[in-house]
């Protein structure tokens, strides 16, 4: 197997996204679109892939041996064709595919959704090719991911994750901050950061995740993003844009991919690569390309 720039690792979904101005509970709302796509580890790949078109981007994945895991094959294999330096794997497992209903709210620039985990959630077989980098996306809902995992990636590369769930259980934490100890960044927004260490706030938040990973962590929020970089800790605001409505479907994994990006070019700025990766999620929402 040939070897890569990028390995994105975990969940893929299936999305099936309604997007309305404001969504009001109890009542009818009105729907301005419907649409189902990739989510989850596609929406980092497909960022990769197109802030830089020469970037050989893998995705490594599970789904369900169901009608959606063979819909979330085939549309890979069709962005495969359309992008030759992307490739994936897909294991199938005998539980459902991950899959999302999501409701983006353009006047509050928010999204809910309801989300039944499937087969990535207890899968452990994600192929890890050589890379120069590997994303674990969601380390949080990855159950079968363990430390021994980590010993097929080269000493040389770096490793880095994110987590998507607000609310995690004690056994949960202490799992997931024995795992970060083997990253070299954790890139999270601000409720999955608190929530993973038991802080009240973001800045103690990144701390506690900063002091275990060996780079830096990097905890965002639209308004900018708390930086703990082996005790050198800092904030970086970003642009936050008023009285728009925008669609903020995907602008975490749009930040991951601006990042993982900016890093790669120059992993001695990291203010200088936070900084990119809000530009480019704020002009992922706004449709800027």
């Amino acid at each position: 197997m040939k070897s890569f720039d990028f390995c994105i690792v975990g969940n893929i979904f299936l999305d099936t996204v309604q997007a309305t101005n404001s969504f009001q509970v109890g009542v009818s709302n009105l729907g301005l679109s419907t649409k189902t796509d990739l989510g989850g580890v596609m929406n980092t790949a497909r960022g990769l892939c197109e802030i830089d078109k020469k970037y050989k981007v893998f995705v490594s994945t599970v789904v369900g041996n169901d009608k959606q895991g063979s819909d979330v094959i085939e549309r890979l294999q069709e962005y495969k064709n359309k992008n030759p330096n992307f490739d994936y794997h897909v294991a199938r497992a005998e539980i459902p595919t991950t899959n999302a209903f999501i409701i983006c709210e353009t006047e509050e620039q928010r999204r809910s959704s309801i989300v039944n985990w499937g087969a990535c959630k207890i899968s452990s077989d994600f192929i890890l090719p050589k890379s120069k980098w590997y994303h674990f996306m969601y380390l949080d809902t990855l159950l079968g991911v363990d430390k021994k995992m980590f010993t097929q990636i080269p000493e040389t590369s770096i490793i880095s994750a994110d987590f998507c769930l607000a609310a995690h259980s004690s056994a949960e934490r202490k799992r997931i901050m024995n795992l970060v100890r083997n990253m070299n960044f954790v890139i999270t927004s601000d409720d999955s950061a608190t929530s993973v260490t038991g802080e009240q706030y973001e800045i103690y938040a990144a701390m506690s995740l900063g002091e275990s990973v060996g780079s830096a962590a990097i905890v965002h929020s639209p308004r900018g993003s708390f930086v703990s970089a082996q005790g050198n800790d800092f904030m970086v605001s970003s642009e936050y844009i008023n009285d728009v409505k925008l669609d903020v479907l995907g602008a975490g994994d749009a930040f991951a991919a601006g990042f993982m990006h900016s890093t790669q070019k120059d992993p001695n700025n990291i203010k200088k690569n936070v900084e990119y990766a809000h530009a480019y999620a704020t002009d992922f929402i706004q449709g800027v390309k």
